[in-house]
C-alpha cells in the first residue's frame, strides 16, 4: 500500500510538472546529461550479483555506483508496465536530474527492474546507455529468494510459495542495433 502511494505520489508531481510546462526544460537537462556522462545499467533478473557489482564499480574513480538508488525503479515498475509514458516522466522529471546531481562522468546503476519497463523510455528519449547483461541459472535464483522468503509476485503468490515467470526475466531488448557496440555481458553459473 505504501508504494502505492508513492507511485500515485509521483505520477501527480510529474502531471503537476508537465502542467508548469517544465518539460522542454526537463528534456534539455536530459541531452545535457546524455552528452556529459556515460550511463551503464544492467538488465538482469533479480538475485544475480546487483549489488556486488556495484561494489566492484564503487572502486572506480570517477564512477558513481548504485545499486537500487533513489528515485528507485521498483516504486513505479507495475504501474510502467501498464502505462508506458509515465517511465518517460519519470525519467525526465526524477531519475535523470538525480543523475545529474552526481558530478562523477560515469554514471552505473545496477538495479535488476531496470529491464521491466524503463530501457524503452530511456531509449526513446534519445539516450544510448552501456548495458551489462548478467545471467544466472534460473533454480539458483529461485533458492535465493526461497532462502530470504522473497516471492516476487503477487500476494496470494506470495502466500501459497509459486514464483511468478514474468518477474523472473527482464523484458527482451526492443532493438538491438539501438546500442552501442561496446555493451557486454557477464554471466554467472
Amino acid at each position: 500500500m505504501r508504494n502505492t502511494l508513492r507511485a500515485m505520489g509521483y505520477h501527480g508531481r510529474f502531471l503537476g510538472q508537465k502542467a508548469l510546462g517544465q518539460t522542454n526544460c526537463a528534456e534539455e537537462l536530459a541531452q545535457g546529461v546524455f552528452e556529459a556522462k556515460s550511463l551503464i545499467f544492467c538488465l538482469t533478473n533479480g538475485r544475480t550479483g546487483t549489488r556486488s557489482l556495484t561494489s566492484l564499480f564503487d572502486c572506480v574513480p570517477h564512477v558513481h555506483a548504485a545499486h537500487e538508488e533513489k528515485p528507485s525503479f521498483h516504486l513505479l515498475m507495475r504501474w510502467v508496465q501498464r502505462n508506458p509514458a509515465l517511465a518517460r516522466d519519470f525519467w525526465l522529471f526524477a531519475k535523470i536530474p538525480a543523475i545529474s546531481d552526481h558530478p562523477q562522468p560515469v554514471h552505473v546503476d545496477t538495479s535488476h527492474v531496470f529491464g521491466k519497463g524503463f530501457l524503452e523510455p530511456l531509449l526513446d528519449l534519445g539516450a544510448r546507455p552501456k548495458l551489462i547483461i548478467l545471467t544466472r541459472n534460473t533454480r539458483l535464483i529461485a533458492k535465493s529468494m526461497l532462502a530470504l522468503n522473497d516471492f516476487p509476485a503477487a500476494p496470494s503468490a506470495r502466500s501459497s510459495g509459486t514464483f511468478h515467470q514474468a518477474t523472473l526475466s527482464f523484458t527482451g531488448c526492443p532493438n538491438p542495433t539501438a546500442f552501442p557496440t561496446t555493451s557486454f555481458a557477464i554471466g554467472t553459473p
